[in-house]
């Protein structure tokens, strides 16, 4: 159980939040990594919609201190029987970082088929962090997440305009398709 809020950002406004994200003492890592060392996986700079590949949407957002000092989760390697559909998770990103594992934000960043046109629906666009995860000793970082989530909301409300069921969206993006 946690709080989530809806919102489609323009690649802009996304690159702002990882930059004011850095100022505050976090970090955004996929939640993918082919290593248990989420520090060596911060992103300074995410991927721009046409590098990115579909396992990079889905993303962390961690406290600095533990993306230092705390191992990702192994979620295990893909069996050579493996008949998943082209596109899935390749195997060598056998690390996960979640809020599972860490307290953390996860963040489902926006797919877009241009700059200005968030794909939907499943366009992604989703901010969550869990507020009833038991960390055991890193369990003041889960307050320390939850702030930061406090925070982003503010801020990301003054990056967007309330669309209905959409959520929020950036002033900068064409608007979501209308109801039937």
């Amino acid at each position: 159980m946690g709080r989530q809020i809806y919102v489609a950002l323009s690649y802009e406004d996304e690159q702002n939040l990882v930059d004011q994200l850095r100022q505050d003492g976090f970090v955004v890592v996929p939640e993918r990594l082919p290593s248990p060392r989420v520090w060596e996986h911060a992103w300074d700079t995410l991927p721009s919609d046409e590098e990115a590949q579909p396992w990079d949407y889905a993303s962390a957002i961690v406290p600095l201190t533990l993306a230092r000092s705390r191992p990702a989760c192994f979620v295990g390697l893909a069996s050579p029987t493996d008949t998943r559909p082209r596109g899935s998770i390749p195997s060598r990103l056998a690390y996960s970082v979640n809020s599972w594992c860490v307290p953390s934000i996860q963040w489902d960043r926006n797919r877009r088929v241009g700059p200005r046109t968030v794909r939907t629906p499943g366009g992604g666009g989703r901010l969550y962090v869990d507020t009833q995860r038991d960390y055991g000793e890193d369990e003041k970082w889960k307050e320390a997440a939850i702030r930061e989530y406090e925070k982003i909301i503010k801020v990301i409300k003054k990056w967007t305009v309330r669309r209905g069921k959409w959520g929020y969206w950036s002033k900068q993006l064409d608007l979501p398709p209308t109801d039937p």
